[in-house]
């Protein structure tokens, strides 16, 4: 009898274990289900956030951006080559507004009211005017002549080509000729502000190619080796083919700031022949490069950490 009872006692006990160990393999299962159930949550969580950040950075980047935003690089210029006449010079540059792609007629209006506001002396305009996707219309060449009369230098306004502008060549040189800009197409010209000591500015235009002579060339018989030379030249990269003429400042353009700037990095999208030279600023030798980023958009309709942008230069006599 004792032997059958503990037997049957030794028979509920396995089967209570068994009973336990079914409970805790089950328990495993569902806490283990439970944390795969999390993951997926929170994967799925993770790539809704990823997709929204993309969508409201493609909106930003695309509507925002490169239409309300607008910014102004300042720069200080010392140097012995100018007279007290030019002490404290305002130059604007500007450039790359590739009308009719994210720049019309609102958004010229108040660059133009911008750049106004400064008050320059000089206007200096580095090129692409028009953009090659866009057949620009009668009424709308009529509103950039309008607008582009209205932009006030109190001493010149000057302009070169920038390759889409070749392109539309001859509505470039008529927008230019009605809105008062002095055209500088592989040339050298000389400013002068009541002074006999000028400002040499030389314009270059790689797509009707000459050689560089012109750029050392005596203007009107007049050395210009010891005065303040300054080249305005749409396409950086084409800085290696005349660097050698040691100028002192060089303003371009063309690389729109390569579109998406990202920190420590700069302008991630470059156009062909803004591959190498595509900085804001540099210093090459004794010369001071500085490259506009421009107001409009190309092919790539985008601006991100790049607002449209101008750059104003102060020029001061350095009397040390």
């Amino acid at each position: 009898m004792r032997e059958e009872r503990r037997r049957e006692q030794a028979k509920r006990l396995n089967l209570l274990k068994g009973i336990e160990e079914e409970n805790e393999e089950i328990d495993e299962k569902d806490e283990k289900e439970e944390l795969e159930e999390k993951e997926e949550k929170k994967s799925h969580k993770f790539l809704i956030i990823t997709i929204l950040i993309i969508l409201l950075l493609a909106a930003y980047s695309t509507y925002i951006e490169p239409k309300y935003l607008f910014k102004v690089n300042e720069y200080m210029v010392n140097t012995k080559k100018i007279d007290k006449n030019m002490h404290g010079l305002k130059i604007v540059v500007f450039s790359d507004i590739h009308y009719g792609i994210t720049t019309g007629e609102k958004e010229l209006k108040n660059y133009v009211e911008k750049i106004n506001a400064l008050k320059p002396d000089i206007i200096f305009f580095t090129g692409d005017l028009f953009d090659k996707n866009i057949n620009v219309q009668e009424n709308s060449i009529n509103i950039i002549k309008e607008e582009l009369k209205k932009l006030d230098a109190s001493l010149y306004k000057y302009a070169i080509f920038g390759d889409q502008d070749y392109s539309n060549k001859e509505q470039y040189l008529d927008v230019l000729n009605a809105s008062n800009f002095i055209l500088i197409d592989n040339e050298s010209k000389l400013l002068y502000n009541e002074s006999n000591t000028p400002i040499v500015i030389t314009g270059i235009n790689k797509y009707d190619k000459k050689d560089n002579s012109f750029i050392t060339n005596p203007i009107e018989e007049i050395d210009t080796s010891n005065y303040l030379r300054i080249i305005l030249d749409h396409e950086p990269d084409n800085i290696d083919s005349y660097i050698n003429t040691h100028p002192d400042l060089i303003f371009n353009a063309h690389s729109l700031g390569g579109l998406i700037k990202i920190p420590k990095i700069g302008g991630i999208i470059n156009n062909k022949g803004s591959k190498k030279h595509n900085k804001t600023y540099e210093k090459i030798n004794n010369t001071l490069v500085y490259n506009s980023s421009g107001l409009g958009t190309s092919n790539i309709r985008i601006r991100l950490n790049n607002p449209p942008s101008i750059n104003l230069f102060r020029l001061y006599l350095d009397k040390k």
